[in-house]
């Protein structure tokens, strides 16, 4: 997951994603494991591990995506600027700006509020991952009134 090359750390990922189809305890097992000492590399590949549908299918999954989700925004919105310029950083924010419509797809009420939780920010960088993930067709396309609703929260705060 810490590997240089991007196509390692995918494939890191989707080994997990292998795994959880097959078994999804001992895949949560793994990551409840490593997620808090992980470094933003890793926060990722958790994050893209679990972005995957065939697994969104168990609750539990979902209960455990949203709740890492939630942990890994909180450590976003904490990072310092010089931080958020390194690859790490980087390549998690762009994981977050579409798994979190992936996790609210399958669970549209918590997914909504983890969502709504955070476009209440100021951070710049926390509005970015929020608006993508509420431009993508999983979510904007069934649920268009919440993701409005998530929206004009966003627009009260610029």
């Amino acid at each position: 997951m810490n590997d240089e090359r991007w196509r390692t750390r995918e494939a890191a990922a989707m080994a997990l994603q292998i795994i959880g189809e097959k078994d999804c305890q001992p895949m949560l097992s793994f990551l409840q494991k490593v997620h808090d000492s992980s470094n933003f590399l890793e926060k990722r590949a958790i994050v893209a591990a679990l972005a995957h549908p065939p697994i969104l299918h168990h609750s539990q999954v979902v209960s455990f995506s949203l709740s890492v989700s939630d942990a890994i925004m909180k450590s976003v919105a904490n990072t310092e600027p010089a931080e958020r310029k390194t690859e790490g950083f980087v390549a998690l924010s762009k994981g977050l700006q579409y798994a979190l419509s992936v996790f609210t797809a399958f669970s549209p009420e918590d997914g909504f509020d983890l969502l709504a939780k955070y476009a209440v920010s100021n951070d710049k960088e926390i509005i970015k991952i929020i608006k993508s993930n509420l431009g993508k067709a999983r979510i904007a396309k069934t649920h268009p009134v919440k993701v409005s609703e998530i929206l004009s929260i966003i627009n009260k705060g610029v």
